[in-house]
């Protein structure tokens, strides 16, 4: 038995030897990947990004108390825009995207445009979208600055026009 024990320990270090030589060039190829496939994956997560923010925008009214307000924008734009401008907008509430009557409201925003200005920063065009129940009544240009913050992608700025008057957030 004591012939064998040996034996057992040299087959087990070579097992887990090439099973950490499988893993090390699976995560080499994953390195790998084309340079290209990574921005359009990033672009997609920005695009998917943006859109889950126009989604919520319509839960977010921007005329409540200021602890509804607070609390309100908490669990619809946290984890999507940074808490640095979730502050910026509550001392503002006016200057936020959200909601302002119970007619129209905005529906979504609709992308027309991504650049990626580095590896960690996408800029955006879009309009909002506003209804009053199936029907669009107005498209207000927004422009959206998405970047890396830590491990997640947040919407760190944004530029509504609102006719002559621009207003400009941003980090």
């Amino acid at each position: 038995m004591k012939k064998f024990i040996p034996l057992l320990l040299l087959l087990s270090i070579s097992l887990f030897g090439c099973m950490g030589k499988e893993s090390r060039s699976e995560v080499q190829s994953d390195k790998e990947q084309n340079p290209a496939e990574i921005n359009e994956s990033i672009e997609e997560l920005v695009v998917s990004l943006i859109e889950s923010f126009g989604n919520k925008l319509q839960n977010v009214s921007l005329l409540g108390p200021k602890t509804e307000l607070e609390k309100s924008m908490k669990e619809n734009y946290g984890g999507i825009v940074s808490p640095k401008l979730i502050v910026q907008w509550l001392k503002d509430p006016l200057s936020a995207p959200g909601r302002l009557t119970s007619s129209p409201w905005p529906d979504r925003i609709d992308i027309t445009d991504i650049q990626r200005q580095s590896d960690q920063k996408y800029a955006a065009k879009g309009e909002i979208v506003e209804v009053t129940g199936t029907e669009v009544v107005d498209r207000r240009p927004i422009q959206l600055f998405v970047e890396k913050v830590g491990e997640q992608w947040m919407i760190t700025g944004v530029k509504i026009n609102q006719g002559e008057m621009a207003i400009r957030l941003s980090m």
